[in-house]
């Protein structure tokens, strides 16, 4: 325990670790197509044909996204079968099917638990990079707390998305990057290619990650014209095995989301890899306020530290740090200037930037240590700022979600007679409510049910008896392109169809209300018909405040910095509206 590194590492996975079952046994955090494809993998294999076309279904079948996460998702979910069959919890592979449905822990929690792990490679590898650099070890470990603790890793090694291990591996890149300035065997030559893969396999914005042993070989400049062509040839490989295997089972019909000049995103016109659509055109920067002020509420001190500590190295009068700088701040800074600038950029997508940043903070706050009195407190803040900030986090995504507590008050609030119009019902997004089977037959012609749902549905027209807590429900927001619901966006039919109309035809006399982002002006038609004939019998805000200025929480906050203050708990703002006629 004496190393420190041992130490950050320790307090880190505390920090990844707790709550990582937030929100189960439901699922509220929304694009976890790899736990999704993981378990369509695992179905394929029961059936007929190929084994090699079962383990690579075509892109667009389950996930767009590479598939590393989902085979390592695959694995954990094995596992956690293989365990629960030996304990005998279920006795067969249809019994943990079916225990899913109402259990997402035994599949979701084993996937963030592969992902909070690969995400410890994440200070590892920006302690080995700050060593690089010729930093003491205590600065060294300083550097790892920085990118361990940053508030946005933290958050998304909470989840089983990609970005965290796709981050993580990119900071493996950038330390055997910097390590070609010593040492350069084709090992050596390889390992920041093949890390560069890895990160690539997890999310397209890993391929940036390329960068690192491209700037570090320009640098390092290997001595032979094979040692140039290994590393390129052995990331290249690693990355279509093991990241896009349909590319090479079915050329070209991989499926939706492979490589293609057409976006399946925002884009009208650009590249889509992996389900990422980037149009290069649009670098306008209209949402640079937005997402700068975001990405300060979540990184205070590793911004103002990381660029103050950048400066410092740049400083540096050894020439071999001069060109490690190069290959830490252009990165960085490209990054930055990159996503701040994108029209469809999101907070998240400046995460690559963490390992860079966390090198120049750990400089910087070692500078302002040494500086004693005042200027040492000042230091001392800065590095406890993002772990009281993790620590917060943690404790708030632990409480109890607004869409489980509302859905008992619901329960409680309504019979059996009652017929419910539910915002995003089936989604992340809303109250875990059970439909009654009778309710879902005739949606089963008008919209498409989930799995569950058929599931349901199947039980109803079997005569199994529906649980004292279903209700009659109606999926209302599947009935419109957007949740507003102007008559305009009707999409059921070629009639244009009002919000009360709606609502009336499906003999709607209960409306639960769910906001995110509270906007009367933009959901004017809820706004005016609440207004002319719904009656507020419970209202449920995140915030202590009604309405809450913003009720984000578990996915991207606009400003973390004092939101995470004014939480109480995660989820959505809810309102259930009884309607007279």
């Amino acid at each position: 325990m004496k190393h420190p590194l041992t130490l950050v590492l320790l307090l880190v996975a505390v920090l990844f670790g707790f709550s990582l079952d937030h929100g189960m046994p439901h699922r509220f955090v929304p694009d976890d197509s790899a736990v999704k494809a993981a378990l369509g993998i695992a179905q394929r294999m029961k059936e007929e044909g190929s084994l090699v076309e079962r383990l690579v279904p075509p892109s667009g079948t389950y996930t767009t996204y590479p598939y590393l996460l989902p085979y390592a998702h695959l694995g954990a979910i094995g596992v956690r079968y293989a365990v629960g069959r030996a304990t005998g919890e279920w006795a067969s592979a249809n019994q943990f099917a079916d225990l899913l449905y109402d259990d997402a822990s035994l599949a979701w929690l084993p996937a963030r638990i592969v992902n909070a792990l690969l995400g410890l490679l994440l200070p590892w590898a920006v302690y080995r990079a700050a060593r690089e650099l010729h930093r003491t070890r205590g600065t060294s470990a300083l550097a790892a707390l920085f990118a361990g603790s940053a508030l946005l890793v933290v958050q998304y090694a909470h989840t089983s998305r990609p970005w965290v291990p796709c981050v993580a591996f990119g900071a493996v890149a950038l330390a055997f990057a910097l390590r070609l300035r010593r040492k350069r065997t084709a090992s050596a030559v390889a390992a920041p290619w093949v890390a560069a893969a890895l990160a690539a396999s997890c999310h397209p914005l890993g391929l940036l990650a390329f960068g690192y042993p491209l700037v570090g070989m320009l640098c390092a400049l290997p001595r032979t014209l094979g040692a140039w062509l290994l590393g390129p040839l052995v990331g290249v490989a690693l990355t279509v095995c093991v990241g896009y295997p349909y590319a090479l089972v079915y050329g070209e019909d991989a499926g939706a989301g492979s490589i293609t000049a057409e976006s399946g995103g925002a884009a009208e016109d650009g590249i889509q890899i992996g389900g990422q659509a980037f149009d290069p055109t649009w670098f306008e920067g209209g949402r640079l306020i937005d997402v700068g002020a975001s990405w300060f509420g979540y990184e205070p001190a590793l911004l103002l530290l990381g660029l103050g500590g950048l400066i410092l190295l740049a400083r540096s009068t050894s020439e071999a740090r001069r060109q490690a700088w190069w290959l830490v701040a252009i990165p960085t800074f490209g990054f930055a200037a990159a996503f701040l600038l994108y029209e469809g950029s999101h907070v998240r997508y400046l995460m690559p930037t963490t390992a860079g940043l966390a090198l120049g903070a750990a400089c910087a706050a070692s500078a302002l240590w040494a500086r004693g009195g005042a200027a040492r407190v000042l230091s001392a803040l800065l590095v406890a700022l993002p772990i009281v900030q993790a620590l917060r986090f943690d404790w708030l995504i632990a409480q109890t979600d607004t869409r489980v507590e509302a859905a008992a008050a619901i329960v409680e609030l309504t019979t059996s007679d009652d017929v419910l119009a539910v915002d995003h019902h089936g989604s992340y997004y809303a109250p875990p409510l059970r439909p009654s089977g009778a309710s879902l037959a005739p949606l089963e012609s008008a919209v498409d049910l989930n799995g569950r749902e058929r599931r349901w549905l199947a039980w109803h027209r079997a005569d199994v008896a529906d649980p004292d807590d279903a209700r009659a429900i109606v999926p209302i927001t599947r009935f419109y392109v957007f949740d507003s619901y102007y008559p305009t966006d009707y999409k059921l039919g070629t009639r244009e169809r009002t919000f009360a109309t709606v609502l009336d035809d499906w003999g709607a006399n209960v409306y639960v209300q769910i906001d995110r982002l509270p906007d009367d002006a933009r959901r004017q038609p809820v706004t005016d018909e609440m207004a002319r004939r719904g009656e507020l019998v419970y209202e449920l805000s995140p915030t202590p405040t009604s309405p809450p200025h913003e009720a984000a929480l578990p996915t991207d906050m606009s400003f973390a910095l004092t939101q995470l203050w004014t939480y109480t708990r995660p989820g959505p703002w809810i309102r259930v509206w009884r309607l007279s006629p």
